[in-house]
């Protein structure tokens, strides 16, 4: 038992660390998780030597204040816990890699983690940390630190989708995804204010004359599907969803975007397609200062031309705007480095500019036609 480096004591019903740990000298690996344990006790200073220290799915409240004597732990995994805040001797850790806090209660997180040398990335989604306080942290925080406060892609992916308020409702905690496409709602219950995980919101196809505020403060929407209602216009305080990743608001009846709009620093996919009442140069200055902007969709918008601001989206990559009447492009569009996708299907572009674009931007995917299996875009763009 001298020489034991991994201990897996999870699912075992065990209300408090066992006592003895500290004899363990060469352990490395410590997973309690899934237990009915309420404090830590054991003395950190005896488990100075682990790396890894499992404790998610747990009734902690609190971690002891000197957690910071686990001087060669790595990897902290506190998931689905109680917890409401970290101990500022958290930033004692010095070789802390990796920081899982998922499903608590935190509200936010101490400043001391903020300096730790080698923190790579902290899990955060579950928690009720509010859009002003995620992106104090981001400012916070080296950029060398990732902050997650949504589900990755995978971990989304696996997730249930929800189809009903109801039983939305009754499982609320768990609720990271909710379709409600095509229920014919003329207004979202102020009940969805609940959802605090909800992730992922699909609203379309129903008969929406108001954007839903109800959904403004949900820390950790990142997709939203509006299409296909009869929105005319985006309220203000929009500019609080710092999460919203993905915008679909394709097929609605929108006359313009509030100046605010570019205060969504995060979003990188946007649908305004099928909203001809848009003036595309406003929409454009509307954008210009989105940072992570990757592709906009224009398709159906009655555009003749594409203003010369275009060129001001500096990251974009997919541009859709197709079934327009555009003739001719911009003569900057060479400018735009990082375009990797054109769809102009459905215009009357004229040969001569078909030729140009193919003089200057060699590089640059330009649909004309979209035939059977037509590939322009990556999936989710």
């Amino acid at each position: 038992m001298d020489a034991l480096q991994e201990l897996i004591l999870a699912d075992n019903y065990l209300k408090a660390v066992p006592a003895g740990l500290g004899l363990l000298k060469e352990l490395r690996i410590l997973d309690l998780g899934d237990n009915q344990i309420q404090r830590f006790e054991a003395t950190p200073a005896s488990l100075a030597q682990i790396n890894w220290l499992i404790l998610s799915g747990n009734l902690l409240e609190t971690l002891p204040e000197d957690i910071g004597q686990m001087e060669q732990l790595q990897n902290l995994v506190l998931s689905n816990n109680r917890l409401r805040e970290l101990p500022e001797a958290m930033g004692q850790l010095a070789k802390l890699e990796n920081l899982y806090l998922t499903g608590n209660q935190l509200s936010g997180l101490p400043e001391s983690l903020a300096r730790l040398p080698k923190l790579q990335k902290v899990f955060l989604w579950g928690n009720p940390i509010g859009p002003q306080e995620q992106q104090r942290l981001r400012e916070l925080f080296p950029p060398s630190i990732e902050l997650h406060f949504t589900l990755g892609p995978e971990e989304l992916q696996m997730s249930r989708v929800y189809t009903s308020v109801e039983e939305a409702l009754a499982d609320k905690e768990r609720v990271y995804q909710l379709n409600l496409e095509g229920q014919a709602l003329d207004q979202v219950p102020s009940e969805l204010a609940q959802l605090t995980n909800l992730h992922v919101l699909k609203l379309g196809y129903n008969r929406l004359a108001e954007f839903p505020e109800v959904l403004i403060d949900m820390p950790y929407l990142g997709e939203l599907d509006l299409s296909n209602n009869l929105i005319a216009r985006l309220p203000e305080p929009i500019s609080r969803m710092a999460s919203l990743r993905k915008l679909n608001l394709s097929h609605n009846q929108l006359t313009g975007l509030p100046l605010a709009f570019d205060s969504l620093r995060q979003l990188e996919v946007l649908y305004l397609n099928w909203n001809p009442r848009l003036d595309e140069r406003a929409v454009i200055l509307s954008l210009k200062d989105m940072p992570q902007l990757m592709a906009l969709h224009l398709e159906g918008m009655g555009l003749k031309r594409l203003p010369e601001e275009l060129v001001l989206l500096k990251r974009l990559e997919y541009l859709v705007v197709s079934n327009n009447k555009l003739k001719t492009l911009p003569t900057n569009l060479v400018q735009m480095n990082s375009l990797r996708t054109l769809d102009l299907s459905g215009n009357p572009v004229k040969d001569s500019e078909k030729t140009r674009l193919e003089d200057e931007l060699p590089e640059l995917q330009v649909w004309y036609f979209r035939g059977i299996g037509w590939g322009g875009l990556p999936p989710g763009q």
